[in-house]
């Protein structure tokens, strides 16, 4: 089973969409596309996935299908850290 396949049954959850994101970020199984990562990425972490909400701060930092804003990553990267997701120094 392709994945767009996959992702394109009716109903999808946060962590459908947290995968997806990660699909189109790395370009694994599609052509990579930041802007549809980030789309996803944002389903996901408004969802409160916490790792969509730090794929999303990464995608702020490095300016990754959006204009690089630092403000917004540490909100994004804030958030995750709240529900556990462990942050690596020197960000």
């Amino acid at each position: 089973m392709g994945v767009i396949k996959f992702f394109c049954k009716d109903k999808k959850s946060s962590l459908d969409y947290a995968y997806m994101g990660v699909c189109y970020y790395t370009g694994k199984g599609v052509e990579q596309n930041y802007d549809k990562a980030v789309t996803s990425f944002r389903i996901a972490a408004e969802q409160g996935h916490k790792e969509a909400q730090y794929f999303l701060g990464l995608c702020y930092y490095n300016g990754n299908g959006l204009k690089q804003d630092y403000n917004e990553a540490a909100k994004w990267y804030s958030k995750a850290a709240d529900q556990g997701r462990i942050m690596y120094q020197g960000l």
